[in-house]
């Protein structure tokens, strides 16, 4: 697949241009501080799209309003998950360290081209066809990092509530996330270059009656490495379908260090987690592997991840995957 994405953090939404050279010599829709991103990513077994206007002071206040609008279509082991949606968040700065902020969401889903259907899972065939999905959302975040790409201290911690259902359509449950990540410098060099500890803990849970889409998946960057992407999950049906847990919970902890300059950077890593049908704690996934971060100036700030890990312990029914690639992770 490829990816294409522009970006303007100087965006102005009522700057519209008189005529074509105001496109050409950059006069038209700049010169308000909004930030824009329009995204197109074509492929094979994954097509997104999405373009996203956020207003960062909202009436010169500490206030700030995103829209989006996006299709996602995506090829699933067994059947194709297609949507097209749109969602508005709401954000409030309190200080520089807490900040909270409510959003809305709208989607409609279509799970469609299910393979094999005497041997898939029952989860699967029930949403088989078009749905709506709406959500009510809140986040509490609070965050003393230090600004830039690269975190190098300091500590992030995000809770959110989900409500399914609150503005209508097809599903009613609650999603509860909450997330940690702590940063610490272990050394730096004389080129001021930092060797850094990285703690990552996450968990889910999902109250009422959820649907398969929506659950909790894990295994691959971001998650548990040594396991394919979505490769730890609870099993149904005569073929074990990958169908989602309802508890997730997941943790790492990380050295970064300098390889060549800030464009090149090794990690080592440690990672464990788990996703179950319900709030219990079964089999621990766990895995340990290093890998690289590569920054390139053709891609800006967005790094890309490469890691080869090797898992320790896992479920007979998981996936493993030795070597993990991303565009665009965030450490």
């Amino acid at each position: 697949s490829a990816n294409a994405t522009y970006t303007e953090r100087n965006f102005d939404l009522t700057n519209w241009p008189s005529d074509l050279s105001d496109i050409l010599d950059r006069d038209a829709f700049v010169g308000a501080g909004q930030n824009f991103r329009l995204s197109l990513e074509p492929g094979t077994e994954a097509t997104n799209a999405s373009i996203r206007i956020t207003e960062p002071f909202l009436f010169d206040q500490p206030y700030s309003l995103s829209v989006e609008a996006f299709l996602r279509n995506r090829k699933r082991e067994h059947y194709d998950d297609q949507r097209i949606g749109g969602s508005i968040r709401f954000g409030h700065r309190f200080n520089q360290i807490w900040s909270a902020s409510v959003g809305i969401r709208g989607e409609t889903v279509n799970i469609d081209n299910v393979s094999d259907e005497p041997v898939r899972a029952f989860e699967i065939l029930e949403e088989e066809g078009d749905h709506v999905l709406t959500s009510l959302s809140g986040t509490l975040k609070r965050d003393t990092t230090n600004p830039g790409p690269l975190p190098f201290r300091g500590t992030n911690i995000q809770g959110t509530w989900e409500s399914y259902g609150a503005l209508g359509g097809d599903y009613m449950f609650q999603k509860f996330t909450a997330s940690y990540d702590n940063y610490r410098t272990l050394y730096d060099d004389l080129l001021d270059r930092k060797t850094v500890l990285a703690l990552h803990f996450d968990a889910g849970y999902i109250v009422g009656d959820s649907v398969f889409f929506e659950r909790f998946y894990g295994g691959g960057i971001g998650s548990v490495r040594g396991f394919a992407f979505r490769g730890i999950s609870p099993r149904s049906g005569p073929a074990d379908d990958r169908v989602g847990g309802e508890f997730s919970m997941t943790g790492t902890a990380e050295i970064g260090f300098p390889i060549s300059g800030d464009q090149l950077r090794g990690v080592t890593f440690i990672d464990v987690g788990t996703v179950e049908p319900e709030l219990e704690i079964g089999t621990i996934r766990s895995s340990i592997g290093a890998g690289v971060r590569v920054t390139l100036p053709v891609f800006g700030q967005i790094p890309i991840a490469l890691d080869l890990a090797f898992p320790i312990t896992k479920d007979d029914d998981d996936d493993t995957q030795l070597i993990s690639f991303s565009l665009g992770f965030i450490p």
